[in-house]
C-alpha cells in the first residue's frame, strides 16, 4: 500500500466541506499538490489516481466550473505551444488532464488551464498571459474561488494576476512571440508575460500575503488529507493585496529581497527588459 494512501471517501467528505462555503455558480481555481494532500490509489498508478481526483471534483464541485492547471514552460524556449500534446508540467494532475481532456484546454501558452464543467469561459489564446480576456480576467471577473490544495501562497498564480494589473515595478513584461498548434491548425500567437530577474536574490517571494490573509479571515484554512488547503475568495484577495502594495511597493519579498529591489529602484526607477535582459 502506497505509504501515503487516503481513502477516496474521505477526501470527498474533506472537500464537502470546502465546497460548503464557496457561494453557488461561482467557478474554483485548483491549484494542488496531490502528493502532500495524499495518494487515492493502493498502489502508485498517477493514471488511476488522476481519475479518482478529476472524479472527485466533478462530483464535489458539480455545479461551477473547475480550473485544472496545465501550465507548459517549454513554450519560453521552444516558442511552439501544442495544446493537445504538450502534457502540463505541474505534477501529475496536470498532465492526467491533457491526457484525457485536451479538447478543454485554454490555448494560451505557458499559463493554461484545462476547464472541467466549463460555463462560459473562453479557451482562445490571449496576447497577455494575465490582460485582457484572459483566463484570470474572467475567472476575478465571475469573482471565483482559489483553492489552493495541499500548497501554499507561493504556487498561487492569481497572485501574477494582481501584480499585472497593479503593474509592480519589481515584475516587467518580456515577449514570446510564437505558434500555437489546435486541431491540425498552426497559429502564429503574440505572447507576453510579466517576468523577475533571474537573479533569485532580488525577487524572493515571503509568504507575509498568505499570512496576513489568514489574519484578516479572507483566507480559510481547511485539513485535507495529510495537507492543509486554502481558499480565498478571488474578489477580496485582489482587494487585499491591491490595497498591500499600494502602501508598500515590495510588499510580498523577502527583506533581503526588498533591500536589493528598493536599492535597484532607487538608481533605475523599476526593473524592465532593458535593464534585465
Amino acid at each position: 500500500m502506497h505509504k501515503f494512501y487516503i481513502d477516496p471517501e474521505q477526501l470527498k467528505v474533506e472537500l464537502l466541506k470546502i465546497e460548503a462555503n464557496i457561494p453557488d455558480n461561482v467557478p474554483v481555481m485548483i491549484h494542488s499538490d496531490i502528493l502532500k494532500v495524499g495518494f487515492p490509489c493502493e498502489e502508485f498508478d498517477a493514471d488511476a489516481a488522476g481519475k479518482v481526483y478529476e472524479t472527485l471534483f466533478l462530483e464535489v464541485f458539480a455545479n461551477r466550473s473547475i480550473l485544472i492547471p496545465t501550465f507548459c514552460y517549454d513554450y519560453c524556449s521552444t516558442r511552439v505551444f501544442d495544446v493537445h500534446h504538450d502534457l502540463g508540467q505541474v505534477g501529475f494532475l496536470s498532465r492526467h488532464m491533457v491526457k484525457h481532456h485536451a479538447e478543454l484546454r485554454s490555448k494560451t501558452p505557458v499559463f493554461n488551464f484545462v476547464i472541467l464543467n466549463n460555463q462560459g469561459f473562453s479557451l482562445e489564446p490571449v496576447k497577455e498571459a494575465f490582460g485582457s480576456n484572459s483566463i484570470y480576467e474572467q475567472f476575478f471577473a465571475q469573482k471565483g474561488y482559489i483553492i489552493l490544495l495541499g500548497v501554499g501562497i507561493l504556487r498561487c498564480t492569481p497572485l501574477m494576476y494582481v501584480e499585472s494589473q497593479s503593474d509592480v515595478i519589481y515584475r516587467y513584461e518580456k515577449q514570446f512571440p510564437g505558434k500555437v498548434l489546435s486541431n491540425n491548425k498552426e497559429t502564429d500567437v503574440e505572447f507576453s508575460m510579466p517576468v523577475r530577474p533571474l537573479n533569485p536574490d532580488v525577487i524572493e517571494y515571503s509568504d507575509i500575503l498568505e499570512i496576513d490573509l489568514l489574519k484578516s479571515g479572507i483566507m480559510k484554512k481547511f485539513t485535507t488529507g495529510f495537507a492543509t488547503t486554502l481558499v480565498c475568495p478571488s474578489d477580496e484577495f485582489f482587494n487585499f493585496f491591491e490595497s498591500k502594495l499600494k502602501l508598500d511597493a515590495f510588499y510580498p519579498l523577502t527583506d533581503k529581497a526588498k533591500i536589493a529591489a528598493q536599492k535597484f529602484c532607487k538608481t533605475n526607477k523599476r526593473f524592465s527588459i532593458e535593464l534585465c535582459g
